[in-house]
């Protein structure tokens, strides 16, 4: 995510959004296999951030 803070709005929306579904995924994951604490707090709050990096990457497309 970081390295994409340099690259134009699309295609930086979309490298955020994809990292975000990843940690979203492996976040539920461990979640159901294990039961981190990390990952039952913190997992609801990437899907708000994906749609969140959705929605502000939206006013840069045409």
């Amino acid at each position: 995510m970081l390295l994409a803070i340099g690259v134009p709005h699309p295609v930086k929306t979309w490298v955020w959004v994809g990292t975000l579904i990843c940690m979203w995924t492996a976040c539920l994951l461990n979640a159901r296999r294990c039961k981190r604490r990390h990952c039952v707090w913190n997992g609801p709050f990437f899907p708000v951030n994906t749609l969140r990096s959705l929605s502000k990457g939206q006013h840069h497309f045409p």
